[in-house]
């Protein structure tokens, strides 16, 4: 049986960082709804949902059960449930979901990853080291 997807509510916010406001460093730590529309520099863990407005802009690694961007990103994305890329946004990083919205004129660089189970606790993959090949020479002299 299908459930019928519920809206995501951005409204009710605990937290607001303005347009005007600049953080630096350390990171940002919240089990409540969180809109930034100034600048953060840092990680940031939200166990409700993260809105970035229009002058929003992150420099770092989110993790939060729902993330609508309106705003810019660098850094990787992951969430629980539902992220949002709005028409204004431009992300590049990684993004790890369950839900994934694009709307028309976002702009996205970086990867997708779908997250099957969304009661989980959604973490960012650290980058695996790349392989190294090395190729061995045949000599053609031995017998």
């Amino acid at each position: 049986m299908l459930k019928k997807k519920q809206n995501t509510n951005y409204d009710r916010m605990n937290t607001l960082i303005g347009r005007d406001v600049v953080i630096e460093g350390g990171s940002l730590t919240s089990t409540e709804t969180v809109r930034i529309d100034g600048t953060y520099i840092g990680q940031i863990s939200c166990q409700g949902n993260l809105l970035i407005g229009e002058t929003g802009l992150i420099k770092g690694d989110i993790i939060a059960q729902n993330i609508l961007v309106n705003g810019k990103i660098e850094g990787n994305i992951s969430a629980s449930e539902e992220v949002h890329l709005a028409t204004t946004c431009e992300v590049i990083g990684d993004i790890s979901y369950a839900n994934f919205i694009v709307d028309e004129g976002a702009k996205f660089t970086g990867n997708c990853k779908t997250v099957m189970n969304h009661s989980s606790q959604v973490t960012i993959d650290k980058p695996k080291p790349q392989a190294q090949l090395t190729a061995k020479k045949d000599d053609k002299n031995k017998k």
